[in-house]
């Protein structure tokens, strides 16, 4: 194994890269952070593309999405609502994160492995489907105290073995008229 995993989850992690043959990648270990405020804070911001995680519940549907898009990008409900067809939605609990995804603290698209059911469908932004596959992507290692960059590539392909669905966002909101 490449690093040393601090935890069961991150450990998991690095041997389905091992299975998948993903081996170009760097950890960063750095102080633990939840919010992009933080990693501003602290100057964490990495090369490549900076993305954050947002967990979104669907009352009506009873569905969870993970939306994945650029750091400092405002989410406009609306226009993710046409992307996705949700319906009734609020921003899940730190709980309900805990428990889809198993983790203690942190939200991550490498931990949807722990996610069994597929109770939870990805949202990839237009940032992310626009990018090269050899852009770098960066999300916490099962761990919110350190960056694991990877290729797009390998997101993708760790996707597809995770098995979630993915919706991909093919077009970005309008622009509203002042």
């Amino acid at each position: 194994m490449k690093y040393e995993p601090q935890n069961e989850h991150e450990k998991r992690m690095y041997e389905i890269f091992e299975e998948l043959g993903i081996e170009d990648y760097e950890v960063r270990n750095h102080v633990a952070v939840r919010t992009i405020e933080e990693v501003d804070m602290y100057g964490l911001s990495m090369e490549g593309l900076n993305l954050k995680n947002l967990l979104i519940y669907d009352k009506k549907l009873d569905r969870y999405f993970l939306v994945i898009v650029e750091e400092h990008r405002r989410l406009d409900m609306k226009h993710f609502k046409e992307i996705t067809g949700w319906k009734k939605t609020k921003f899940a609990e730190d709980e309900e994160a805990q428990q889809l995804m198993g983790l203690e603290t942190g939200l991550t698209p490498l931990a949807l492995f722990n996610d069994a059911d597929n109770r939870i469908t990805v949202v990839l932004g237009k940032e992310i489907i626009d990018a090269p596959d050899d852009e770098i992507v960066g999300f916490h290692p099962c761990r919110n105290n350190g960056t694991l960059l990877m290729k797009k590539a390998d997101f993708i392909k760790f996707l597809a073995y995770a098995g979630n669905d993915v919706i991909e966002e093919t077009h970005y909101p309008e622009p509203v008229a002042e």
